[in-house]
């Protein structure tokens, strides 16, 4: 049975749009939030290069839509990297990474794009994405703490899984692929896997890190809020609006009224 790859390709691009429709409903409300449409700039680039595909069927224009796809994809995989850079450095965008950029724009423009040879086009674009996925394990485990564990482990996780694929595809396109020509087309089709797979665990990890940030920030106003109340030396006593009934009272408010209120406090 042969490998439709186009066929194949429809199914994957429905699961990425359904997921950009998804997650652009989800964080319609944090429009402030630049990473977070950075990373949703990113999904579209994926998608974009994902429909380009399409567009080699025809043989005439076959090179340039390779360069073009291979050019989106790496965009939509580096807006996913300087999205979380924004998450974790919102004020350090550039400055410590210029190493990392020369790196990425050096493969990006010299071979991923531009290489007339499949082979090295295809190691070329892959060490790209492998090192937007060093890049970002990297930044996860620097700045990786108890408030943001599970969405950050969602993230570790896709980018673990990335780089192993992308490794073994380096090797498999080196050593395998010149003796079996037929491997090429699963390896295109796994290489959309792999970029849906961050696109769909990327936005959960993101929808993740956002609630456990709100729920952190909550928590550390509360914290804040009781520390005010207990250490006030004054009487302090929160009650319901309906009822009266009491919610919260500090240790003076305690004492001043423990005759009438001992026995509800013990």
């Amino acid at each position: 049975m042969t490998l439709d790859i186009y066929n194949v390709l429809i199914g994957i691009i429905s699961a990425a749009v359904f997921q950009f429709v998804i997650f652009a409903v989800h964080i319609r409300d944090y429009k402030k939030e630049k990473f977070l449409l950075i990373w949703l700039l990113g999904t579209g680039f994926v998608i974009a290069g994902f429909f380009s595909s399409f567009l080699a069927r025809n043989e005439d224009i076959q090179a340039y839509v390779i360069m073009v796809h291979n050019l989106l994809l790496i965009l939509g995989q580096g807006l996913y990297y300087i999205s979380l850079k924004k998450y974790f450095k919102p004020k350090d965008m550039i400055k410590n990474y210029r190493l990392d950029l020369g790196l990425v724009i050096f493969f990006l423009t010299i071979f991923s794009v531009f290489s007339q040879n499949i082979t090295i086009r295809m190691i070329s674009n892959s060490l790209v994405l492998l090192l937007f996925s060093l890049f970002s394990l990297r930044l996860l485990n620097q700045n990786r703490s108890e408030d943001i564990r599970r969405g950050s482990n969602l993230f570790i996780i896709s980018n673990w899984l990335n780089i192993v694929f992308w490794t073994y595809r380096i090797l498999a396109v080196y050593f395998v692929l010149p003796k079996i020509p037929g491997l090429y087309e699963m390896i295109i089709v796994m290489s959309y896997l792999s970029s849906l797979m961050l696109c769909v665990l990327g936005s959960l990890g993101l929808i993740f890190l956002i609630n456990q940030r709100l729920t952190s920030m909550l928590e550390k106003e509360k914290l804040k809020f009781m520390t005010i109340i207990e250490t006030s030396p004054d009487s302090v006593v929160v009650t319901n609006l309906n009822d009266g009934k009491i919610v919260i009272a500090n240790n003076n408010f305690m004492k001043k009224n423990a005759v009438f209120y001992g026995r509800a406090f013990r």
